[in-house]
């Protein structure tokens, strides 16, 4: 059963062509919107495991509608489509995510996500203070801090 790709760009005759060409594969079935709302009512509805994003929606644009993506699909991943000439932004929130450059090329677009990416949830793992993710080492390491100083002083 092909996987469901989800491209978001506001150019009807780009969306066509990544169509066409990742429909001409077995591997993919593509669904082309333009607009944020129309992303997350259909990756709510289908599911999809990866978005394409075109930068030509607008950096805040991009970066809103993959938040949006990630809150109803938390292991939803990101390519984000530029021009080969454009510097990206590092959109340091949305990691990780994957860049294809424009054209889009088949071979480009398999090159960039056969690479190993770190899952979502590896990146948002907190090495400084890892008793956040978990309410009862949270509790534990609250009772602790409020037995070893005065009561005034833990609220």
């Amino acid at each position: 059963m092909p996987a469901d790709v989800l491209v978001v760009t506001p150019s009807s005759s780009l969306g066509e062509t990544i169509r066409r060409t990742l429909d001409e594969t077995p591997i993919y079935r593509t669904h082309v919107v333009t607009n944020k709302s129309s992303a997350v009512v259909r990756a709510d509805e289908i599911g999809v495991p990866l978005a394409l994003l075109d930068m030509a929606l607008g950096e805040e644009t991009v970066s809103e509608t993959a938040l949006a993506l990630r809150t109803i699909r938390p292991g939803i991943n990101l390519v984000i489509l530029c021009e080969d000439n454009s510097s990206v932004p590092l959109f340091d929130n949305l990691q990780p995510w994957i860049l294809v450059r424009k054209p889009f090329r088949i071979a480009d677009f398999m090159n960039a996500i056969s690479k190993p990416q770190p899952s979502p949830a590896a990146t948002k793992v907190d090495t400084a203070t890892p008793w956040l993710n978990d309410v009862s080492k949270a509790a534990q390491h609250l009772t602790r801090l409020t037995l070893e100083s005065s009561a005034q002083a833990a609220l």
